[in-house]
């Protein structure tokens, strides 16, 4: 490897089934670097962090991420975008200049993909059915709210004395970020929790807090977001991304969840 590092290298059609379904081959570089100190790894830091997903990850927790994405690509699902698929396929080949040298991966390869599977992701079904039925907006804020947590985690706190949670001690003087974000997530608490159901009741759910710093402004923020959401969807018949959905970026940090910008199309 460019490291120095000495890799074995499979290369036959038989050898490389066998090695890709060989469930004594892992690949999460942590335990490889428990395995091996010098082996060749991701920088530290931010962008080791980033590859923390499912490719790099082993059971169980291969097998959880995995469970959360499959159910959006059985047969069934994939066969029913075969439409949409068409329809964007065929807008982005209209935007292509006749006779002009266009280059097709800028074109056609990354926006397709892209684009589809943030479709399947940024809900449409969830849109119509509000859309149709304006008195739901009142849950959708409050599934909005525990589905795309605004806060990640509460603001930090430390233990004023050993402090034990679900029998793991929590040392004198250690600081405590408690994950809001994963707590409306949690599967135990609300089923299917990764699935955005805007007709569902979320009761309970902690976007807000909870305790003495429950926030003041919650009922407001709340009053805010129906108005909101009411009279955008009745104004606007169609609401659209006004940039390539890759181009957008979230807010730096890990305490607040927002995007840094949100241009869209309104059309009545």
């Amino acid at each position: 490897m460019p490291s120095g590092v000495v890799s074995w290298l499979v290369t036959r059609y038989e050898d490389v089934r066998t090695a890709l379904a060989d469930p004594r081959l892992h690949k999460d570089y942590r335990e490889l670097l428990n395995l091996n100190p010098n082996a060749d790894l991701p920088p530290t830091g931010r962008v080791r962090a980033l590859e923390a997903n499912m490719l790099t990850r082993d059971p169980p927790d291969h097998t959880r991420l995995r469970r959360l994405v499959s159910k959006a690509f059985t047969p069934r699902r994939i066969e029913a975008l075969r439409p949409r698929i068409k329809q964007i396929t065929a807008g982005l080949l209209d935007a292509v200049e006749p006779g002009a040298t266009t280059d097709l991966l800028e074109a056609l390869a990354f926006p397709l993909p892209v684009t589809v599977i943030c479709e399947m992701l940024t809900h449409p079904a969830e849109l119509t059915r509000l859309r149709a039925n304006p008195s739901l907006i009142p849950h959708a804020v409050e599934e909005l709210l525990r589905y795309a947590s605004p806060v990640n985690h509460a603001t930090y706190r430390f233990a004023a004395q050993d402090v034990e949670i679900d029998g793991t001690i929590i040392p004198r003087g250690d600081l405590v970020l408690v994950a809001v974000s994963s707590a409306n997530r949690d599967p135990e608490r609300f089923p299917f929790p990764d699935a955005m159901d805007l007709g569902r009741d979320p009761a309970g759910h902690v976007a807000f807090g909870h305790g003495i710093h429950y926030c003041l402004g919650a009922p407001l923020a709340r009053m805010e977001g129906e108005i909101a959401f009411g009279t955008l969807l009745e104004r606007f018949g169609d609401i659209t991304l006004a940039v390539p959905p890759e181009s957008l970026r979230f807010r730096p940090g890990t305490l607040i969840r927002g995007l840094e910008s949100l241009p869209v199309r309104l059309t009545r």
